[in-house]
């Protein structure tokens, strides 16, 4: 894929896919664009019975600083709330493969709870 693509997919084996979130000028915000994207490739490598794991990471500058808020400011609150942006996380919590968060430095906490810990 293009170096200007919002998300980078590669396949390092058959079994494993790699999803590096790929907005580095915006410390990988998360836009609408990135959060359909990831929901659609996660959802796709859950049905994919030759993958067995996929790894979600960012860029060297940051993982994901959070929702992208420019991209918020732009609509008014009731265009924000139609977006209905919990649907695209639903693809995380379902999907039914191993899912890895490459996160560099320190320990972070998911919203569902569980730890993450450098490799």
């Amino acid at each position: 894929m293009a170096a200007q693509d919002s998300l980078i997919i590669e396949r390092p084996s058959d079994d494993i896919v790699v999803l590096k979130i790929n907005r580095p000028q915006v410390r990988n915000a998360l836009n609408l664009e990135v959060r359909t994207q990831l929901a659609d490739e996660i959802t796709r490598c859950g049905a994919d019975p030759a993958v067995r794991c996929v790894i979600v990471t960012g860029s060297d500058v940051a993982f994901a600083a959070g929702a992208d808020i420019a991209e918020m400011a732009e609509a008014g609150p009731v265009e924000v709330m139609s977006r209905n942006v919990q649907k695209y996380w639903r693809a995380i919590m379902d999907c039914p493969k191993p899912l890895i968060a490459a996160v560099e430095r320190g320990y972070h906490r998911c919203r569902r709870g569980c730890k993450t810990r450098p490799a």
